[in-house]
């Protein structure tokens, strides 16, 4: 990734900590699909939609504060 270096100077962090948060997010985002797939199957996607949403918001309020 060619701006891991600016972003890690801009945020005044450190390399690695800049690829390890890239490393969980790539992690995360190939996972859920997993979670989000059959309950949607079983609940209908409605649910599935409701519950993501709902982590959605709770992860940008807590990552705001």
């Amino acid at each position: 990734y060619p701006a891991v270096n600016d972003l890690s100077h801009d945020l005044n962090v450190s390399y690695g900590l800049t690829n390890l948060t890239i490393t969980v997010y790539l992690i995360f985002i190939g996972l859920a699909p997993t979670v989000v797939g059959p309950i949607s199957d079983v609940a209908g996607q409605r649910l599935a939609y409701l519950i993501s949403f709902a982590v959605y918001i709770i992860a940008n309020i807590s990552l705001s504060l």
